[in-house]
């Protein structure tokens, strides 16, 4: 059965596992689940049905126990769980059977803060519902995979707190420090957007959004969408319809950025204190925003005052999707002890045009091979589709998620390069690629499911034939 990843945020779990890896749902059909309880009665209700009702009956809700994983009592009134550590289980009892069918080995990425007794708990939790835990790894460890050498500061936000971690890579990637800001995540940033948005509201329609939890709740329900927009307007429309009234006036970009600048001025503390006790200053970096760090109006104008840098965003689960592309060098060296908090692992892929040396002392692969055949690379692109005909240079396949002209692979230069070109996506090493990609020898390429693999492999000229032995 194919390996599980599980990202472990209370923005959001995410989990991604089959062959060729990805995003599975979690929640219903969410492919996230927010880390909240609600106590209803005698029940409690989990994720997202939970966070959708938070504002409704903020007494009875919960939404802090992954960030304080731990067995300390519970003191909020009417809980039936008795500690965080019971809620966590609550909320991982509710995700595994969603996921469960899909794998039986787990590597789970969690947060950096996370202690020893924090992962104990969390293995003890697993155990408890029969999830076999391989390792875990730093959500940043797995999700920035760069392929050159050099450094990285991750920048994630998890409900309430901030983290920065400084990756190194070369070679490997190493998690060399991380630091966090608690009370500084996207529920202190919400709560101030949500507040900004209505009294600005309310000046201008002269209506309280405010004035019942109802309304209140569905502040918070669209307010993600409302700061994807201001990502790319600097002025936005408002609008909310009450039913009897449809309200809307225009919402500032920089009315949100300026009432967000206490938490932004801690966030920008963090990542100059691991900077300067790394002694990163004046070294080129690059900034790795998580999804849920992308698209906070203003944040990577501060952090382009961190020069010299630039700034990446990280696609939705790249920490579940990478630890499914790194499996054997999470898990395949725990296969007789416990399983280890891992802080460094091998790049996914190689520095473009190097890669594994074979016998011949080549570094890159000459065919691709399918089944029992060898097709050669070369500079002319190698297709691979459904389309019909007999060109030559197509490798036909059948699959009604794969694309007339999947991908297409051809030898550039001292490089082999896949190009994907649909909207399925191919996937490389269990990795989905969306645009191009270097190949080396021994990878895997996927598209359309998992009987349709091809690997990479070099073929030895006649006169090296017999070297072997």
């Amino acid at each position: 059965m194919a390996p599980l990843s599980i990202e472990l945020s209370d923005v959001g779990i995410i989990a991604a596992g089959g062959v060729p890896a990805e995003i599975l749902p979690v929640d219903s059909r969410s492919t996230a689940s927010p880390g909240f309880v609600l106590q209803d009665g005698h029940r409690l209700m989990v994720g997202r049905t939970a966070a959708e009702q938070a504002r409704l009956f903020p007494q009875q809700t919960i939404s802090r126990f992954w960030d304080r994983l731990n067995t300390e009592p519970i003191r909020q009134a009417g809980f039936t769980a008795a500690s965080h550590a019971e809620l966590a289980y609550a909320h991982l009892k509710q995700i595994w059977p969603a996921i469960e069918a899909v794998g039986d080995e787990v590597v789970i990425c969690v947060p950096g803060h996370y202690s020893r007794n924090s992962l104990g708990l969390l293995l003890g939790i697993a155990r408890e519902l029969n999830i076999d835990v391989r390792g875990f790894a730093p959500i940043a460890l797995t999700a920035v995979n760069p392929t050159v050498d050099g450094e990285s500061i991750h920048i994630d936000f998890h409900l309430h707190r901030c983290e920065a971690t400084y990756l190194r890579h070369n070679g490997e990637m190493i998690q060399m420090d991380t630091a966090s800001v608690p009370d500084a995540g996207l529920e202190s940033l919400y709560r101030i957007w949500a507040k900004t948005a209505a009294r600005e509201f309310m000046q201008v329609t002269r209506f309280d959004l405010f004035h019942s939890a109802a309304s209140e709740q569905e502040v918070y329900r669209y307010l993600p969408a409302l700061l994807e927009k201001l990502t790319d307007h600097q002025t936005v429309r408002f609008e909310m319809n009450t039913g009897e009234h449809n309200y809307h006036m225009p919402l500032q970009r920089q009315v949100m950025i300026d009432h967000a600048r206490p938490v932004y001025a801690q966030i920008v503390d963090l990542v100059a204190t691991l900077l300067e006790r790394n002694e990163l200053a004046g070294r080129p970096l690059a900034f790795q925003l998580s999804h849920r760090a992308c698209g906070l109006p203003g944040l990577e104008d501060l952090l382009a005052a961190f020069t010299p840098s630039n700034t990446e965003e990280l696609p939705f689960g790249a920490a579940a999707l990478g630890a499914a592309g790194c499996w054997p060098a999470l898990t395949g060296q725990n296969a007789d002890r416990l399983p280890a908090r891992h802080t460094r692992r091998p790049l996914v892929q190689h520095h473009a045009g190097e890669g594994p040396h074979t016998a011949d002392g080549g570094t890159q692969p000459t065919h691709l091979l399918f089944l029992n055949t060898a097709y050669p690379i070369g500079v002319d692109p190698l297709v691979i589709g459904s389309s019909p005909g007999t060109d030559a240079g197509v490798i036909r396949l059948a699959g009604g998620t794969i694309s007339a002209k999947h991908c297409s692979v051809h030898r550039e230069g001292e490089e082999v390069i896949l190009d994907n070109h649909s909207e399925h996506g191919t996937h490389v090493d269990g990795v989905r690629v969306e645009g191009r990609t270097v190949l080396t020898i021994g990878q895997t390429i996927a598209v359309g499911g998992p009987d349709k693999t091809f690997r990479l492999i070099r073929c030895l000229p006649a006169d090296m034939i017999g070297i072997q032995g």
